[in-house]
């Protein structure tokens, strides 16, 4: 069975989070902003963390939140949180 990409399994947890929340499913692409694309709020990204933590079987740093940029002045893009958790993946020494 292949193995499925980090990217997919945000994507699947990215749109099972915005059914969840009650948000439609829009188009996502690398430049989507997660706060402004899709109308997240900061404070979501703490239960989405959650989310993404168990869909991946990886532990995220505890101030980790993937709709806020590491500088804290913006949105998260999509491309940004895939290349984010491919590097806390790599740094954690385990396969997903």
């Amino acid at each position: 069975m292949p193995q499925v990409s980090i990217r997919e399994q945000i994507l699947d947890c990215l749109k099972r989070f915005l059914e969840a929340t009650g948000r439609s499913e829009k188009p996502l692409n690398d430049d989507t902003n997660l706060i402004r694309g899709l109308g997240f709020v900061s404070d979501e990204g703490i239960d989405f963390a959650l989310d993404l933590s168990e869909e991946l079987g990886l532990d995220l740093p505890h101030d980790f939140n993937p709709f806020v940029h590491p500088t804290g002045h913006r949105g998260m893009r999509l491309g940004e949180l895939v290349k984010l958790v491919e590097g806390y993946a790599a740094t954690s020494g385990g396969t997903l």
